[in-house]
């Protein structure tokens, strides 16, 4: 996918997609974003539930840039951690900005929890680093895509172009349950993207992990 087809036209959520907030945070996300010289491009599945993969994963800025981003379009948008995050104090603010607990010792970890989420949920966006680590990785897990494909929902290409100064969604797909012939669908949008650091983003490989 040559740069000039990376998305270019403003975000406009779809009439299914879940939102959240109201006109001040929505102005509040446009506004932070264009003091930091970012805009909000593409569009998501028109769809109550779907995955966003958000990659690359270099620094600690991809993940603010993307949640302002989600501030100005008005998504409403959830990610996972360790349940434990969710039973002190800050339990409660976490849960508002969009965290689910997840207790990876219960019978198929993450995974199969994720799926339980979107099968028990009238609606649910949730967002995951394929990378896993914002360090160089030798390939993708796997993990991301066995919960879509086992939730049956679709994967949104969520993206931070530092060279554009970009963020939003690419294209999306429904996975048909080969993971490496899906990953070669990835690698080709994200192999246009330009990370923050550029030198510890790795593309998925096709061995099998």
């Amino acid at each position: 996918m040559p740069k000039s087809q990376i998305p270019d036209a403003p975000t406009v959520l779809g009439a299914h997609v879940p939102r959240r907030g109201n006109r001040f945070s929505r102005w509040l996300g446009r506004t932070l974003l264009r003091l930091m010289g970012w805009r909000v491009v593409g569009a998501p599945p028109d769809t109550a539930k779907f995955m966003v993969a958000a990659a690359p994963h270099t620094s600690n800025m991809d993940g603010l840039i993307f949640l302002i981003a989600t501030f100005a379009m008005g998504l409403d948008l959830h990610w996972a951690g360790k349940h434990t995050l969710f039973k002190g104090p800050w339990g409660p603010m976490l849960r508002w900005m969009g965290g689910i607990g997840i207790d990876r010792r219960r019978p198929g970890g993450m995974v199969q929890q994720v799926a339980e989420q979107f099968g028990h949920a009238d609606a649910l966006v949730l967002v995951v680093a394929p990378e896993e680590t914002r360090s160089r990785a030798h390939s993708w897990k796997s993990g991301f895509y066995r919960m879509a494909d086992i939730a049956r929902v679709p994967i949104a290409m969520g993206f931070m172009d530092y060279a554009l100064k970009r963020v939003g969604f690419g294209p999306h797909f429904m996975p048909c349950g080969d993971f490496q012939a899906d990953l070669q669908l990835m690698a080709a949008f994200y192999g246009q993207i330009t990370p923050k650091h550029p030198e510890r983003f790795t593309l998925p490989d096709f061995s099998g992990n």
